[in-house]
């Protein structure tokens, strides 16, 4: 993971700064397939399909959502971009296309968690952690007020 974002960074700085219009379409391409992605992971949740091949394919929104966070995160016009297309969409309906509520992911947790053992990826495991990363670039209670996304562990 960590030297995806350091070929990504070093591809950005080498390629020089994107122009506005590169940095939106760059946020669009960054989301592009998460949503489906997130309603995979949700429905296998809500079927409470734990199996090993479920698993593997909830990971794939986990790994892509916290891969994309990061990434945009690097870009300060990708930040600015990202807002504006919440806004756009309006909060409500990006929070339904892309962020998993947070009891949707306690309910993985605790099948995750076994004594002092974690058995998923720790993209699952760190999905607090990364939702705070993208609360920080929204400026905003966003998550908390519209996506369900409680910080507090139970």
């Amino acid at each position: 993971m960590k030297k995806i974002l350091l070929i990504a960074f070093v591809l950005n700085f080498t390629l020089g700064c994107l122009d506005e219009n590169e940095t939106k379409t760059q946020v669009a391409y960054e989301l592009t397939g998460l949503a489906e992605k997130k309603t995979i992971a949700e429905d296998l949740i809500n079927k409470k399909d734990f199996s090993l091949e479920a698993l593997l394919s909830m990971q794939e929104y986990f790994f892509d959502i916290t891969e994309k966070i990061y990434l945009l995160k690097m870009t300060p016009e990708a930040e600015k971009n990202l807002l504006a297309l919440v806004q756009k969409e309006g909060f409500k309906s990006f929070c339904s296309s892309y962020i998993l509520p947070t009891a949707h992911w306690q309910n993985l947790n605790r099948i995750c968690t076994t004594g002092n053992y974690y058995l998923c990826s720790p993209e699952m495991q760190n999905y607090l952690s990364t939702m705070s990363v993208l609360n920080t670039m929204l400026g905003s209670d966003l998550l908390t007020r519209e996506c369900g996304i409680n910080f507090q562990q139970p």
